[in-house]
């Protein structure tokens, strides 16, 4: 199956009543439990279908996990590219275009923390599996963020603002890991730690920016 088949099967299957009651059920437990405590079976009754029924329409939890993604990326995906293309791209150099696409995760903390979340499990999830383009696309969604990261970075090579030394895709993996895990858990102890001074997330977020910034800057 071409990898344009298999996403149009992919969201497809998003279209199913059945499924997407499994599917956002699935959120609500990944949110709660984490991707890897959760079993298929409370997930099932969390839906109202019987766990014969996940199995029916996806191959195991991985596949199911794969879905979900996918399913996060149809309500989340416009987000990254209106903010890419109306944010970043006209700004003066490839180290303010880097700056600027990071920014995007103070949106993210305000708005979509469950997001987040599931990203990092994800990530953690599939720690010792080597996902391609050919897995799920998914994995192809991410590897188009990588692709705009590392343009970007590679312009500001190119323009003089970021330094030589660095490489795109190591700066890509360390920003993302590193961003990610961070405001996910931000949000997480908000309510525990943060409630004197409940700015203490965004100005955590910008420090952790500009901080990379001054790092890569030439």
């Amino acid at each position: 199956m071409s990898l344009k088949e298999n996403y149009l099967n992919e969201v497809s299957l998003l279209k199913n009543e059945r499924i997407e009651r499994v599917i956002e059920a699935a959120k609500v437990e990944f949110s709660l439990n984490g991707i890897q405590n959760s079993k298929l079976r409370v997930i099932a009754k969390k839906a109202k279908v019987g766990e014969a029924s996940i199995y029916r329409y996806f191959k195991d939890k991985d596949d199911l996990i794969k879905i979900v993604a996918l399913s996060y990326w149809q309500n989340h995906g416009n987000l990254f590219d209106d903010y890419y293309y109306g944010q970043v791209v006209n700004k003066d150099n490839g180290l303010k275009k880097v700056e600027v696409s990071l920014n995007i995760f103070h949106y993210l903390y305000k708005n979509h923390k469950d997001f987040l979340k599931f990203v990092e499990d994800y990530d953690n999830y599939f720690a010792n599996e080597e996902l391609t383009s050919d897995n799920n696309s998914f994995q192809d969604i991410i590897n188009s963020l990588k692709r705009k990261f590392v343009t970007v970075f590679n312009e500001g090579i190119s323009d003089g603002s970021i330094n030589p030394k660095f490489d795109g895709e190591e700066m890509y993996s360390f920003v993302s890991q590193v961003m990610v895990s961070t405001t996910q858990k931000l949000g997480n102890s908000n309510e525990r730690y943060h409630k004197d001074d409940p700015s203490y997330p965004t100005k955590c977020i910008s420090e952790l920016i500009n901080m990379f910034v001054e790092y890569i800057k030439l």
